[in-house]
């Protein structure tokens, strides 16, 4: 434990000697990032969104961050979705454990902070207090290492420890993990096992067998059918005819998920050599695991060499690192793969088995219906979709104490990266009946040079901070499309198309800030101003902040109110576009949902000079209560924020393509409580810490700076997420029932309701509230750790259930389509009460006379929103860590633990994917079009040091 306990006291000294003292709008975030695993993933990106600050985990997977109230983190990690965190004030100071989970972007709960750590051993009155709080001052020339300790001697306010001579320690530590991913069948849509594939025919249902090409499943039941034994290209038990007229052989409801519980390893093994003064640290981490097809195997490998170097008080101090990251996935949902393979699973019907085959005899694709979807295996076998990425980076810190009031801290930083996209499907593949492949490459190098100077003049209370930070980009894009190939391969295209980019930019950025203590530190101003300019977009020379805190508790001595804050703050600040526009939502607006499998996201936008700064003003007032009570400590924050963005930027489709503008100003308000403990009982060792977080939001559209009524952000051209003025960011709009002047809906002369001509506002996504709770329970040895999430509200729109319903494969057009004599409630044209009955599905009226087909592929729009509540049982971790009687034990640390992630999750509806969004795309939250399901996973972990 070696490099911990240095790390410890070499970030407790700089922290400590950095003057920035987080509270109200600008503090500190610091915490640990890991996999959903446990184990620590060093490397991963934190950057402010729209600003050049930025940092990385340490090889434990450690991290801090300066940033203020209302700014955006933004965590990207090689492998997993980026995620992105609002900064609220409760996050300073403390310590965050945040979990990178592939794909599913995850929200930080958990609490673990020094002071949490030591009140679950102490009582209240034992706790030690912060040093940060203490007036007294300190010199720190060597690695803290107790074990050494020679002597102490104190004089009045001095204290002198004196060392045995310098040692060499090594570590030697590794983890192992073992996982396996599934998807629960309650966590996918309802599907039917009733129907075979048919559609009614002369007043009769009829079995369709797929040369009919028919993708409908409103054939006769599979019980009234029965196989021939015949030779059928289409199933190897023959053709299905009526019952009594075959060999006897009943018709097979067949499972056509495509998805296979696989295995996931996760190891990491890491050696370090540390000294008084140093510190040389090898960290290699390895994953291994399938897709959950069972098809393609995915890696990552990743080496870090860090060194560290800590010498006298008044001498250069300095770290450097380098990591070197490579990883591949082979089955990454590029182009919606993913979606529409769902898509084709789902909607096959349960008659026809996609897993006797992929292609015909002839080389042609075996699918029910060739013309209208694709068989899921086609896909897996016939594509050559990878994504491959090579990230390098480079990090060298400096921290010279020029006296005892003035440090001189400088970072230099180097990051190249390459992700190299490749994707594509064969010829006779629906949506791509040519054949398609695209290979789209970026490569990315960033320059960072840092520079502060902190004066902290601890006798007359005020701070002063300047820093100057410039960052150089460089972006080379290359992107090149192909179609027209042969059959079977992905040669000799008819058809290439190619694109190639080049971009640079250079930013700097000057932060000034001003600290003033005054009413004998019970108050504290900072006046704070953040200038700006780059080589694209425009310049803010002038963006102040004021902020003003008090503390109320220090006016009196209680032995119940231990800590009772008052902050206010108010700030402005700009946002900045990336060089390449990562948010992909826009590529399926001008398409219809039935025209998916056509979808491909290549229509990049980059950064422009046309394109001003996003201008933030940001408010915020923080209460942070803390009271005994039962002789334990209970923690209540309570922050309220108001960030407004004016000239928010957005793709915005301009004479036949999309570019990138300024479009509105959009409002985020919010309220966010959070309560924490830790009950204790000294003699058993028992301890539980649980924390309850709860919060609120609204996000409005102030002005449209665009003369249009709407702008569409995300989904399909007949539904989707849009800006309107006076509305919520990213209402619902679709089709919907035509209405009369009262809101009953109007019914037409055959008893069905009348579809709008015009399309609507007809749900939010914004959730009611969100509810987060999480517990650390302990007992000797053992620790039980769980995290439970809970979201009220918002509106979803489930076009996977319409889809479904229209094909026939749902369980829903199932135990529906036998529906007769149901009126509809509204009122005719003529406005009179509805009372004319209809049936859902009565075969004498045809196919078009279906309650579920007769509106089309998508249906209508309004029918498919939903509730988007959802209860979910994040995370569960038990553990057992040995601990040997030996004074000099040969396993420093040795922990067992198993953990389960996502094992139960209750929504109000089938197939609710709480943490997805249509395509993946960071806008296309509360679209649900065969998104990819919640992941379970359980596994074993084991973690020794020596």
């Amino acid at each position: 434990m070696k490099h911990r306990l240095f790390f410890r006291r070499f970030f407790f000294t700089l922290f400590l000697f950095s003057g920035i003292i987080a509270f109200a709008q600008i503090g500190f975030v610091s915490g640990t990032i890991e996999d959903v695993d446990g184990l620590p993933l060093p490397g991963v990106n934190i950057v402010i969104k729209g600003k050049s600050t930025g940092t990385q985990t340490d090889f434990d997977g450690d991290y801090r961050i300066k940033c203020e109230v209302g700014d955006i983190l933004v965590v990207s990690y090689i492998g997993s979705q980026t995620r992105e965190v609002l900064v609220t004030a409760s996050m300073f100071g403390e310590e965050q454990i945040a979990t990178v989970v592939r794909k599913i972007p995850v929200k930080t709960i958990l609490d673990t902070t020094y002071q949490s750590s030591v009140r679950k051993n102490l009582p209240s009155f034992l706790i030690i207090p912060s040093i940060e709080e203490s007036p007294k001052t300190y010199n720190s020339g060597q690695y803290l290492n107790t074990s050494r300790i020679k002597d102490i001697s104190v004089n009045k306010d001095l204290v002198k420890v004196t060392y045995f001579d310098s040692d060499v320690y090594f570590e030697v530590g590794a983890s192992s993990l073992l996982g396996m991913r599934f998807v629960q069948d309650r966590n996918l849509p309802a599907l039917q096992k009733t129907f075979a594939q048919g559609a009614p025919l002369n007043g009769m249902t009829t079995y369709f067998d797929p040369i009919a090409d028919l993708p409908f499943s409103y054939g006769p039941e599979l019980s009234v059918l029965e196989f021939d034994g015949s030779v059928n290209p289409f199933d190897q038990n023959g053709s299905l005819i009526p019952v009594g007229t075959g060999n006897g052989n009943t018709a097979i409801a067949y499972d056509n998920s495509p998805f296979q519980a696989v295995l996931k390893t996760s190891n990491n093994l890491f050696f370090s050599i540390s000294t008084a003064n140093s510190f040389y640290g090898f960290d290699y981490l390895n994953k291994r695991g399938k897709d959950l097809y069972g098809v393609e195997r995915s890696s990552l490998d990743e080496f870090t060499i860090s060194f560290n170097n800590e010498r006298g008080y008044h001498t250069l101090e300095w770290n450097a690192q380098v990591k070197y990251l490579t990883s591949r996935e082979n089955q990454p949902n590029i182009n919606g793969f993913q979606n529409n393979l769902l898509f084709s699973a789902l909607g096959t019907p349960p008659s026809f088995e996609n897993n006797q085959s992929s292609t015909l005899s002839n080389g042609m694709q075996r699918s029910f219906s060739v013309s209208n979807l694709n068989n899921p295996q086609w896909l897996l076998n016939s594509n050559r979709n990878r994504l491959d990425n090579e990230v390098w980076i480079g990090i060298l810190n400096n921290e010279l104490n020029l006296g005892d009031e003035v440090k001189l801290n400088t970072k230099l930083g180097y990051t190249l990266s390459k992700n190299d996209q490749k994707f594509g499907l064969f010829k006779n593949t629906v949506g791509f009946l040519e054949g398609y492949s695209s290979d789209k490459i970026l490569e990315k190098d960033i320059f960072d040079a840092n520079i502060s100077i902190d004066w902290d003049s601890y006798g007359d209370d005020f701070n002063l901070i300047s820093s100057f930070s410039y960052s150089n980009e460089n972006l080379r894009y290359a992107l090149v499309e192909r179609t027209g190939f042969d059959e079977a391969t992905f040669d000799n295209p008819q058809n290439t198309f190619g694109l190639n980019r080049n971009i640079s930019r250079a930013l700097f950025r000057w932060f000034t800030r001003f600290d003033i203590d005054f009413f004998e530190n019970k108050a504290k101003a900072s006046f704070i101003n953040n200038a700006f300019t780059s080589t694209k977009q425009n310049s803010k020379w002038f963006l102040p902040t004021l902020q003003l805190k008090y503390r109320f508790a220090s006016n009196w001595h209680s032995s119940f109110i231990q800590k009772l804050d008052l902050s206010a703050s108010v700030g402005y600040d700009i946002n900045y576009l990336n060089l390449f526009y990562n948010n992909q939502s826009h590529n399926s607006l001008r398409l219809l949902p039935e025209e998916s499998l056509e979808y491909t996201a290549n229509n990049d936008l980059f950064a422009s000079d046309l394109v001003s700064l996003e201008a933030k003003k940001s408010y915020e007032i923080d209460f942070d209560f803390g009271f005994d009570l039962f002789d334990h400590r209970w923690n209540l924050n309570t922050v309220y924020y108001s960030n407004t963005i004016e000239g928010s930027v957005f793709p915005v489709w301009t004479a036949g393509e999309y570019t990138l503008q300024n479009v509105a100003d959009i409002q985020n308000s919010g309220v966010e409580w959070t309560f924490d403990t830790t009950l204790y009982e000294e003699n058993s060792g028992f301890s539980i810490t649980p924390k309850l977080v709860f919060s609120t939001y609204r996000t409005t559209v102030l002005d449209l700076l665009l003369p249009k009524n709407r702008i569409p952000i995300a989904g399909f051209s007949s539904i989707s997420k849009n800006l309107i003025k006076g509305e919520s960011a990213g209402v619902l709009v679709g089709s919907r029932f035509r209405r009369d002047s009262q809101n009953a809906i109007i019914i037409d002369s055959e008893g069905f309701p009348l579809v709008d001509s015009e399309l609507g506002i007809i749900g939010d996504p914004i959730p009611d509230f969100n509810l987060g709770f999480s517990n650390t329970i302990k007992w000797k040895e053992f620790t039980l750790d769980f995290v439970l999430d809970y979201q009220k509200g918002g509106d979803v729109w489930n076009g996977t259930q319409i889809v479904l319903n229209y094909l026939g494969t749902s369980e829903q057009s199932a135990s529906e389509r036998m529906v007769t004599g149901f009126v509809f409630q509204g009122v005719n044209e003529q406005g009179e009460p509805n009372t004319i009955p209809v049936d859902f599905a009565n075969p004498e009226n045809g196919l078009a006379g279906n309650r579920f087909v007769r509106y089309g592929f998508e249906g209508v729009a309004e029918e498919a929103i939903v509730d988007g509540s959802y209860f979910n049982l994040k995370s569960l971790n038990f553990s057992y860590t040995v601990n040997s009687p030996k004074q000099n034990p040969f396993f420093r640390e040795l922990r067992f633990s198993i953990y389960g992630t996502n094992l139960m999750t209750i929504s109000k509806f089938r197939g609710a994917t709480p943490y997805g969004a249509l395509f993946d795309q960071t806008s296309s939250q509360g679209l649900n079009y065969f998104n990819n399901p919640i992941l379970s996973e359980v596994g074993l972990n084991v973690k020794f040091k020596i």
